[in-house]
């Protein structure tokens, strides 16, 4: 009997636009955070890649919605010689 109760009740609810339950006392899950500065690792690249760089890094700012990437390259002083 309790249990045809619950299936009665399971299927009102799941008609209602209240389908979304959390348990009582259930933390909240936490949104993933990706806000950081990364260094590109020159050691571990294709020299190809990499040949006119001297740094790389990336800075993610993560406020939700919103994730804003700012990269920082620093690439090598090549100056061109012109034969006169």
């Amino acid at each position: 009997m309790r249990l045809i109760r619950l299936i009665a009740i399971s299927l009102l609810l799941s008609t209602s636009p209240f389908t979304h339950f959390q348990a009582i006392g259930a933390l909240p899950t936490p949104l993933p955070d990706f806000s950081g500065t990364w260094k590109m690792d020159l050691d571990l690249s294709s020299p190809k890649a990499i040949s006119d760089l001297v740094d790389l890094t990336v800075v993610i700012s993560h406020n939700p919605p919103e994730l804003h990437v700012k990269r920082i390259i620093k690439e090598k002083n090549i100056r061109s010689v012109s034969a006169n």
